[in-house]
């Protein structure tokens, strides 16, 4: 089982006419699961905080559609947390920084669809 909740806030920068903003977005994430690997049964339970600060930058095409590119970087904390491997050795997770990169396009200050690149998660 996963769970994500997430709030976007954007404020668009009075410079460059309305080009530039920044944006940051909290998430809180939530998982839970077991599998079997190699004979070996793993159970993994999940939470952390992703803080996520950037700066976006709108190429308009016309009046009511624009492209938009931007980065950001990623602050995750996590709640110390267990992931067991029965017949084998604990790991631990830990708190990590990432960069992200998107690309999008927005409709109508209305509709938008994004693609966003971050980095892969990592566990010692």
């Amino acid at each position: 089982m996963s769970l994500i909740f997430k709030v976007y806030c954007l404020n668009l920068l009075p410079i460059n006419r309305n080009k530039w903003a920044i944006l940051i977005e909290p998430s809180l994430q939530y998982l839970k699961s077991s599998n079997t690997v190699d004979n070996s049964e793993r159970e993994k339970e999940f939470n952390s905080v992703e803080l996520l600060f950037g700066v976006r930058h709108y190429l308009f095409l016309n009046n009511n559609s624009k492209i938009f590119i931007d980065g950001s970087v990623i602050f995750e904390i996590t709640k110390p947390t267990l992931i067991e491997y029965i017949e084998s050795s604990d790991l631990r997770s830990h708190t990590a920084t990432n960069v992200g990169l998107g690309l999008g396009y927005k409709y109508l200050e209305k509709y938008s669809i994004q693609f966003r690149y971050k980095q892969r998660k990592q566990y010692i």
